[in-house]
């Protein structure tokens, strides 16, 4: 005798079953427009010793982003720049710290996303290529069903301040957000290399251009900027227009 519970369980298992099937297959790549102009609002907060005890700092800034070109041979070329940056440490506003320092960087981006040339307009301090590839995203150009992977690894060159790292990203299928349909994917980061290797996870929500609409994450042993020592951050980063 089949009891009810096992009905219940049963039925649900196939429920399930079914919202799995709608998810279909999703191809995630990148269709940039020349000439669109994304704004983002960025936020990280962390915890730093200053000296007299650890205290929560918020760093917030704007990222614009403008897509100049896109070449004949898929090639895509944007220009970013950061600016209304502000800081607050414990809590006491030190923006003038980071004021004066917006800058941009012109990028040209292979089709997959990753980065071909790159000339940042700003001080030197802020170039931080480990922190451009623990946040950098790469798009497998082809259809992935829930649950399939790609992944990006990347070699140590010490030249340009870079070390070995791999990120695993992962399609989780398609929600709403603000009434569109989004591609949720996860990621995981890990630098491959060093005492104090940085990893983190977190998820971004792209747009059917896959441009990015949202995206979240969890860092650990983090450089902000050269001196700074390694911290664990969390980071959002949402587009406002």
């Amino acid at each position: 005798m089949i009891r009810r519970s096992s009905i219940v369980t049963c039925a649900l298992a196939l429920v399930a079953a079914g919202a799995l099937a709608v998810q279909d297959a999703v191809k995630i790549a990148w269709a940039p427009k020349a000439g669109k102009t994304s704004k983002y609002s960025v936020h990280a907060k962390f915890r730093v010793d200053i000296g007299s005890g650890e205290q929560d700092v918020n760093y917030k800034m704007t990222v614009t982003q403008k897509v100049l070109e896109v070449m004949e041979d898929g090639k895509v070329k944007i220009e970013e720049k950061v600016g209304n940056q502000s800081l607050v440490i414990g809590d006491q506003d030190m923006s003038e710290m980071v004021q004066g320092m917006d800058y941009g960087t012109t990028y040209v981006f292979l089709p997959n996303g990753e980065v071909h040339e790159r000339k940042m307009d700003g001080p030197q301090e802020m170039d931080n290529p480990r922190m451009e590839d623990a946040m950098a995203f790469i798009y497998p150009g082809k259809e992935l069903k829930p649950g399939e992977t790609w992944t990006r690894s990347t070699k140590a060159d010490s030249s340009k301040g870079r070390v070995a790292t791999e990120t695993v990203y992962t399609f989780r299928g398609v929600e709403t957000i603000d009434g569109k349909k989004v591609s949720k994917i996860d990621v995981k980061f890990k630098e491959l290399e060093g005492d104090l290797p940085t990893t983190g996870e977190g998820t971004v929500w792209l747009g059917d251009e896959g441009d990015v609409v949202k995206g979240e994450y969890k860092l650990n042993n983090i450089i902000f900027a050269e001196g700074v020592p390694p911290v664990n951050a969390t980071m959002t980063m949402q587009r406002v227009e």
